[in-house]
């Protein structure tokens, strides 16, 4: 069996990638034989491509759906995975994928000096601290954007990205973020395998359709978790800055996505993605705060880590 990634596994297409990679769910534990994954027709490959290319690579080791899995032409794409921080990931995927799962806890945000990245973390409630890795998100965030703002904005939305997914998995859901831009611009993606933002939210609203439930997800006080301390202003506050600045934002769980390019929303159907998906692009060069849309003043919290 012979599975072509296609041409682009871009933002832009993510909705046909999924659809090519998603039988990978109907193989769990089966152990399938003579299975061969190839990027022989890629042409462009970015930062969520890459993420999700590696979270259907994970699926398919964890869940035994292939009995020693082959790639070919991945040399195409070797440097694009590379600069993202999936290097090592991707390549034991294949050559031992008992060390994937090593290389996968041993993640740790670094940044460089050309470009902002924040290389694959691990989220779970099992791993180190929140605090410290918000502490040193923060601290590679603050070194890279000399502007307060800008630093500020970037650390508000991976704060609350990390917070969401910490507070959501555990050790099997693999949540992993990703972070990478420069003095212009930073996208951040994140996913994991978990229940998703629909079922966690179907409890709460039983009557409510897959695409109601998403977008109940971003409005303000909305919580999956109501009788905790989470809030459930997280998703609000991305969406509203997203809004604010101009950018981008992207909710992906089971069959419906939720998108929003500044002021324009949309919805639609998905192919089915097994968890949830966040991607973010936002105008590093118009930073916008939490004060900025909030009803009542208040100071980023940002400025106490």
């Amino acid at each position: 069996m012979v599975i072509y990634l296609p041409e682009k596994i871009v933002v832009n297409y993510l909705t046909t990638f999924i659809r090519i990679m998603n039988v990978f769910y109907t193989f769990k534990g089966t152990k399938r034989s003579s299975f061969h994954l190839s990027a022989y027709k890629v042409k462009e490959i970015d930062i969520l491509g890459v993420l999700l290319l590696y979270k259907f690579l994970e699926y398919s080791i964890t869940n035994e759906c292939f009995d020693r899995p082959n790639a070919d032409y991945f040399d195409k794409i070797k440097t694009d995975i590379a600069v993202y921080g999936f290097g090592a990931l991707v390549s034991e995927c294949f050559q031992d994928p008992k060390k994937m799962e090593n290389e996968y806890r041993n993640l740790k945000p670094y940044v460089n000096s050309k470009e902002f990245l924040v290389s694959p973390i691990t989220i779970y409630q099992g791993n180190q601290n929140r605090l410290q890795i918000e502490r040193k998100c923060f601290s590679l965030i603050s070194s890279y954007y000399e502007n307060e703002k800008q630093a500020d904005m970037v650390f508000i939305v991976i704060s609350e990205l990390i917070g969401n997914f910490y507070s959501h998995s555990d050790d099997t859901n693999k949540s992993i973020l990703v972070a990478y831009g420069d003095k212009h611009y930073v996208e951040i993606a994140c996913a994991d395998s978990g229940i998703g933002i629909v079922s966690s939210l179907r409890p709460f609203f039983p009557r409510k359709n897959e695409k109601e439930l998403l977008l109940q997800s971003v409005k303000r006080g909305v919580s999956s978790k109501p009788k905790t301390d989470h809030m459930g202003n997280g998703l609000w506050m991305l969406d509203q800055i997203v809004r604010c600045n101009g950018g981008r934002l992207m909710l992906c769980s089971q069959n419906s996505m939720y998108e929003r390019i500044g002021n324009k929303t949309s919805i639609i159907d998905s192919p089915f993605w097994k968890g949830s998906i966040i991607y973010v692009k936002l105008d590093v060069c118009k930073p916008v705060l939490m004060s900025d849309f909030f009803p009542t003043k208040i100071k980023n919290r940002a400025r106490f880590i």
